[in-house]
Formats: C-alpha cells, structure tokens, sequence
C-alpha cells in the first residue's frame, strides 16, 4: 500500500484518473433523492477527492487559500448577476403560469442551499484542481501546459455534466456539445481564478452560488417534479435548449475575456511553473 501511494504522489496524471473514477463513479453509484441528502453526499465526496489533490500537490495544496475569497467573489459578481436575470426570468413565468406556493419554500431554500454549496466544493476540486494540478505537475517544463490544463480540464468539466445524457439524435447532440461548451467556458473562469489565488474552497463558494441563484427559481412554487435532472430534450423544448446553451456560451465568452484581462494577464506564469 505505501508503495502503491508513493506511485501515486510520483505520477500526477496517474492520481488524478485514479480520482476521476473514483469521482465519477460516486456520482453514479449511490442516488440521492432529496437535497439533504445530496449534500451529505456531495461534501463527502469533496472530502475524499481533497485526499487525491493533496497526493498530487502535497504541503501547498492549501497554502494559499487565505485572504482571496472575497477578491474570487468580486470578480464573480458578473456570473451572480447573469444567473440572477435567468432566475429572474424564471421566477416570472413561474407567477405568470399561476403555479401554486410552496407552503415549505424557506426550508426547502435552505436544504436547497446546502446541496448546492456541496456539489460546487465537490466539483471544484474534482474537476478543477485535481485536474488542473496534475497536468501542471505531469508536464510543468513544457510550454504547453497551462493551455493544454485550460482546455482538458474545461472540457471535462463540461461533459461530466451530460455524460449521462442520451445524444443519440442530432438535436440531442447539438445540446450536449453546446451544455458542454457553456459549462466548460464557466469552468475555464473559475480555473483562472484557481491559478490566481490557489484557492479552490472560494472557487468551490462561487460555483455553488452560481448554481444557487439559477437553481432557486422553482423552490417557491409548487411544481411537477423532474428527477432526471437532464439537460437533454426532445422536440421544441429541445430546440430552447439548444439557444440557451448557445446565449450562455456568448455570455461566457464575454466573462471569459473581461478574466483574460482583469486576471490572466496579472499571472506569473514562469513563477507559477516553478513553484505552484
């Protein structure tokens, strides 16, 4: 066994695919069906997956993560905003549609919260540090590497999303690719402000308020409930879908250069290749 981890701290890429399936798989193999639930499981995920980052970055891997929360929130208000116009929007054809409320709303907006900030924390170091860490550690001499880790790790990050959705059909296709380049854009802002602040738990924070505000629409109305959790429809619906995704991606495309500008370029590349 203490050879086995010694392996496992000596190839980074080797501990981050050992941690993808063990992620993956944890996702797949135990159901919840309620947000209570999913939260407990989801920060003991983050748990375990904290267990993968540190073989692979060891003492530093949360070295840093002081003093920055705030600056990884600011530089997020954007992203809050745009996800509050959707929630918004929401919120509006939920009243206009008559929809009954929800006489347990405020507790069921907590429980609701609670998962949320999991599967944020949970996802961030699974599919961001993790991920990120490792091609650094693996390929730190070459030139390509922080390019190869914005772009492998964006796109897992996006497809593990849809990765349980049907794409049998061209307009199914259309949506997992498009789901998958919207997230992965989103994705690729928050691993920027992971390199800037090594601060995964903020970048963890940010993610699960994201995904909060666009989530917390329906919590007040009683609606039919969808435990599928697809991103994938058929007919029209699908068609919506499809221009969602596509708005969403133009939306983070424009977030993705006001972070080129405001973070990226305040990076130390050379410094960040031999000392992260």
């Amino acid at each position: 066994m203490t050879k086995f981890i010694e392996v496992l701290k000596k190839v980074p890429l080797l501990t981050a695919f050992i941690g993808f399936l063990f992620a993956v798989g944890g996702i797949k193999l135990l159901h919840t069906d309620n947000n209570f639930a999913m939260g407990v499981h989801r920060y003991l995920l983050a748990l375990a997956m904290c267990v993968f980052l540190i073989l692979i970055s060891g003492e530093k891997t949360f070295k840093k993560c002081e003093k920055t929360t705030a600056y990884v929130l600011k530089m997020s208000i954007g992203v809050f905003i745009f996800a509050g116009l959707l929630c918004g929007l929401g919120v509006l054809s939920n009243i206009s549609a008559e929809l009954p409320i929800a006489k347990d709303w405020p507790l069921q907006t907590l429980l609701l919260l609670f998962a949320i900030m999991g599967v944020g924390m949970f996802e961030e170091i699974a599919f961001r540090a993790v991920i990120s860490d490792a091609i650094i550690y693996q390929f730190r001499n070459k030139k390509w590497v922080f390019a190869v880790s914005a772009i492998v790790g964006s796109l897992i990050f996006g497809y593990v999303h849809v990765m349980s959705d049907d794409a049998s059909t061209p307009l199914a296709l259309a949506q997992v690719i498009m789901k998958t380049v919207s997230t992965g854009l989103w994705g690729m802002s928050l691993l920027f402000l992971y390199w800037k602040t090594r601060n995964i738990f903020a970048c963890g924070i940010a993610h699960g308020i994201y995904d909060f505000i666009l989530m917390v629409k329906d919590v007040p109305f009683v609606t039919e409930k969808d435990n599928s959790h697809s991103y994938v429809h058929e007919g029209f619906l699908g068609g919506v879908s499809v221009g969602i995704y596509v708005f969403e991606s133009i939306v983070m495309i424009v977030i993705l250069l006001i972070f080129w500008k405001k973070v990226v370029k305040t990076i130390d590349f050379e410094d960040m290749r031999k000392n992260w």
